[in-house]
């Protein structure tokens, strides 16, 4: 039950990254790409976790689609991380 709680935790705090990530200004881009980059880098389970979260929710296509439209260089270099 408790593992049940942290994946909807997880789920829940990924899809909210990706949401700033997509809509938000730079500086909250950037803020988020460096939270998703330091979540998928921790323990390795907690990790493959996200990771998959993050692929269920269309992260790499909506990280694919944000390098391509924004103009930031320091925000494209922080989403390439993540790719």
């Amino acid at each position: 039950m408790q593992h049940l709680a942290v994946m909807f935790a997880n789920s829940f705090t990924v899809d909210m990254l990706l949401q700033i990530v997509e809509g938000f200004a730079d500086d909250f881009r950037k803020l988020a790409a460096d939270t998703l980059t330091f979540m998928l880098r921790s323990e390795v389970g907690f990790s493959m976790d996200i990771l998959r979260l993050f692929k269920e929710l269309g992260g790499n296509e909506k990280l694919i689609a944000l390098m391509t439209s924004t103009k930031s260089e320091n925000v494209k270099g922080r989403l390439l991380v993540l790719l």
